[in-house]
């Protein structure tokens, strides 16, 4: 099981690039991260499926 990391609000961009380095991230690391999480919540709730009148049943 992944350790928990603590949360801080972070104001300053040299505290954000400071956390991320905390974390083992660069900011390119963190928005891949980002990214993926956004598509894979997409795939749950089905934001991604194509429109019911795009779509070409029984063919």
């Amino acid at each position: 099981m992944a350790a928990w990391i603590k949360t801080n609000v972070l104001r300053e961009p040299g505290d954000v690039n400071h956390r991320l380095a905390e974390m083992g991230l660069t900011m390119q690391g963190f928005l891949n991260v980002v990214r993926v999480a956004r598509i894979a919540r997409a795939n749950t709730t089905g934001a991604l499926l194509t429109p019911a009148r795009n779509c070409r049943h029984g063919s």
